[in-house]
Formats: C-alpha cells, sequence, structure tokens
C-alpha cells in the first residue's frame, strides 16, 4: 500500500499526458500551502483505512495480535463492539452532509455556476474531497456492518459488530432499509455525481486526479470493503481478500 501511494505521487508528477492527472504544465515542487497540506493529509488518512481494512479479517485469526490493529480503527470510525451504533449514526450523518452539500453544488452546476458555487463557500473542495473521498471507506464500512450477522449460535443470529441486536428483527430490519437508502444515494452521489465537485478551481492544488481515475478507486474500496465486511465467512478467505 506505501508503494502504491508513492507511485502516484510519481504518476502525478511526471504524467505528461493527463491520463492520471488533470493539471497543465505540472510544477517542479509541491507548493507549502494550505491546499497541498490537505492533499498530504488526505492521502495518509486513506492509508490508514486501507491498513485497517486489511487488519479486520488478520485479527480474526490472530485475536491476541490485536494491539496495532487498535491504532488504526478510529481511521475507519471502529469504536468498538460496543460503541457500534455510534460510529454507524456518525458514518450516516456524514454521508447526509455529503448529500447536502452535494445537492447545493448540483443545482448550482446545472445552471453553470459550478465554479461560482465552489468558491461561494470556503474550502469548499477540500470539504468535498474529505466527505465523498477521503471518508468513502469509512463511512461504506460501518454500512456494510449492518449487514453481517453472527448464525452461530443456536438461538436467534445477532449482529456481529454488536451482538445486542438481534438480526432480522424489527429494528434490525429498519436499519437495513435505511442503511439501503444511505448506502445507493451516498455511493452514487459521491462515486459519479461528486467527481466534479472536488476540482479545485483556485490554482493552489499542484495535482488533481483526473474523474476516470478516481472514479476507479472508489470502485476498488467499495469492492474492498464488501471483501471484507460481508463477504469473509471464511477467515481463510478474509486474508487473501
Amino acid at each position: 500500500l506505501l508503494c502504491w501511494m508513492v507511485l502516484v505521487f510519481v504518476l502525478a508528477r511526471a504524467d505528461k499526458f493527463g491520463t492520471f492527472t488533470s493539471i497543465n504544465n505540472p510544477p517542479t515542487r509541491v507548493r507549502p500551502n494550505f491546499r497541498n497540506a490537505c492533499a498530504l493529509f488526505f492521502i495518509v488518512v486513506e492509508f490508514a483505512q486501507l491498513t485497517s481494512l486489511s487488519l479486520i479479517p488478520a485479527v480474526e485469526v490472530y485475536p491476541s495480535e490485536s494491539s496495532v490493529d487498535t491504532i488504526f480503527n478510529p481511521f475507519v470510525l471502529d469504536l468498538g463492539g460496543s460503541r457500534f451504533l455510534l460510529a454507524y449514526w456518525l458514518s450516516a450523518t456524514i454521508a447526509l452532509l455529503w448529500w447536502l452539500l452535494a445537492s447545493y453544488l448540483a443545482v448550482n452546476a446545472l445552471s453553470a455556476n459550478l465554479a461560482g458555487a465552489l468558491s461561494s463557500i470556503v474550502w469548499c473542495e477540500d470539504i468535498s474531497r474529505f466527505l465523498a473521498h477521503t471518508l468513502f471507506l469509512a463511512v461504506t464500512v460501518n454500512m456494510f456492518r449492518m449487514f453481517k450477522c453472527d448464525y452461530s449460535n443456536v438461538g436467534s443470529p445477532f449482529l456481529a459488530a454488536d451482538p445486542s441486536l438481534e438480526c432480522w428483527s424489527t429494528g434490525h430490519s429498519l436499519y437495513v432499509a435505511f442503511t439501503m437508502t444511505i448506502l445507493m444515494v451516498y455511493v452514487f452521489s459521491s462515486a459519479f455525481i461528486g467527481l466534479s465537485f472536488t476540482v479545485d478551481y483556485s490554482g493552489e492544488t499542484d495535482a488533481q486526479f483526473v474523474a476516470l481515475y478516481t472514479l476507479g478507486e472508489r470502485i476498488v474500496k467499495l469492492v474492498a470493503s464488501v471483501g471484507v465486511v460481508v463477504l469473509t465467512e471464511s477467515k481463510a478467505i478474509g486474508l487473501v481478500v
């Protein structure tokens, strides 16, 4: 993962054909400003999120060696089993905040005033990138955890993330319906509609990724979160994913 992050920087700096980045005449150095500091911070957070995601099946196989996992858990809003619902509602709030911001920007985009809308809110591009891109993995992981039930007991199945919640009870069914709605709205809007809402029109960001690359990365994150959280009943398969 670290090699991949370094490769992204190399591609962004050496991309003269616009395949991966959307900048013209790339600068010889990254300027020390707020925009570039945010971009670096977001990449570090995403690296920690992917590390935490990769440790989920490893902890299930080696539960006694889970001290490292606790360092990265907060990056995917994993607050522990007893506070799963708090993390769930925090993720849902992030998705709803992004939807409100995206709706405002979409209305302005229809009137051909997207650049004006982005400049009307302080740090709008960075907020959009943080809500729709940096926190994408954290939101989807917590949403998908609502679908994973534990059927190992003889009695009624319970939610793997929160054993106090009985699976497919009235309360859990309402959670599932709400989660599916949030996922459809958030994933679609952030992965497709919101790709142009993270473009920096100020000219202060030295490297910006084109929409096709960003879309591909979000698809990979979505598949990885589904694979690790939902489809890893087998511990061996979980490690492979």
